[in-house]
């Protein structure tokens, strides 16, 4: 199984949806991912990624209750964390 980040953002269309995602796997092939890319989600609002992060918990942890930990930085935190790593 492969890693999923839902992301909160790229509003209700899904070209912001796209843009969204291109966005946050630029991010992470500077932080040196691009070998062990996730698959990212956008998912628009904060409740929408809330809502199909717990979706997914509910039908994934099933299989493998191992598998799935909320990843909820706030936005100053992971400045700082990446700010080091571009």
């Amino acid at each position: 199984m492969s890693a999923r980040i839902y992301l909160e953002g790229g509003g209700d269309s899904k070209a912001g949806k796209i843009a969204c995602q291109k966005g946050f796997r630029n991010l992470l092939e500077k932080c040196g991912l691009q070998d062990r890319m996730p698959r990212l989600v956008a998912c628009g609002s904060r409740n929408s990624a809330y809502d199909d992060f717990r979706t997914a918990h509910t039908v994934l942890g099933r299989l493998n209750p191992n598998t799935l930990e909320p990843l909820l930085p706030s936005f100053r935190r992971a400045r700082r964390i990446l700010a080091g790593r571009l």
